[in-house]
């Protein structure tokens, strides 16, 4: 399972595009680092909430019996130190201004079946939880909104097109994270589109630099009629990347 963990970005090569699957080195390094965002965001008090989109409506998120249908109720309300554990299956967004809002100080992890009792136990392959920014009749200008000292953990985003000649929304189909330090692990940044710049991701100045370990950046593209940035633009922050992959 570590290995899978911290290799995530060289097993999507050989997922998607064919190439040979190999281990590198600097394991130590970044499973150290994902402990540590992990556990930056653990309290006596924090609760963990369950999300399955074929779960029955009316649940609390208390269980996975009980589990929310819908990730948009699962998000509001959350406290910093929480965790949201969401089954692996597509959760798309409703309208054009639609977004999935991260809070500051919560962790939302895809990967799961509906059975797992710890982390460990989930899939981390991340094109099996979905964040789809395409619904009937068009596309999210952005699919999630980051914040400060967020955690998003094992999902695809996809699908964004930040399609207005204009700030902030000519910006970041898949990630907007202006002013806010989000950190993102393992997950796949997969055709997103931005009129002005950053295909898949914005950053902005903020608190806290966003981190992104382990990610795949493809299919993504910046219209260059500002800034281009098919992949990444960031403005006044120094955003990390580490074992991630930028292809087509």
């Amino acid at each position: 399972m570590k290995k899978v963990c911290v290799h995530l970005a060289t097993y999507l090569l050989h997922r998607f595009f064919g190439f040979p699957y190999r281990i590198a080195g600097g394991a130590a390094v970044r499973l150290l680092i994902l402990a540590t965002l992990a556990l930056g965001w653990t309290s006596a008090s924090a609760a963990t909430v369950y999300v399955n989109a074929a779960a029955a409506a009316g649940g609390n998120g208390s269980s996975w019996a009980t589990a929310y249908n819908d990730l948009q109720l699962a998000l509001t309300g959350r406290s910093s130190g929480d965790q949201i554990w969401v089954v692996q299956g597509i959760y798309a967004t409703t309208s054009q201004t639609d977004t999935f809002q991260l809070v500051t100080g919560v962790s939302l992890y895809g990967g799961f079946v509906g059975t797992e009792t710890t982390l460990a136990q989930r899939n981390l392959f991340p094109e099996l939880t979905v964040l789809n920014g395409a619904y009937a009749g068009g596309n999210s200008y952005h699919v999630v909104t980051g914040a400060d000292n967020a955690y998003i953990d094992g999902f695809t985003i996809e699908n964004g097109v930040a399609s207005v000649a204009s700030y902030p929304n000519g910006y970041a189909g898949g990630l907007w994270t202006y002013q806010a330090g989000t950190s993102v692990a393992h997950c796949v940044f997969l055709n997103n589109t931005a009129t002005w710049a950053g295909g898949a991701v914005m950053c902005g100045g903020g608190a806290t630099a966003s981190t992104f370990i382990d990610c795949v950046f493809s299919g993504n593209t910046g219209g260059g009629t500002r800034l281009g940035g098919g992949a990444v633009v960031a403005f006044s922050t120094l955003p990390t990347f580490i074992n991630c992959v930028f292809a087509g």
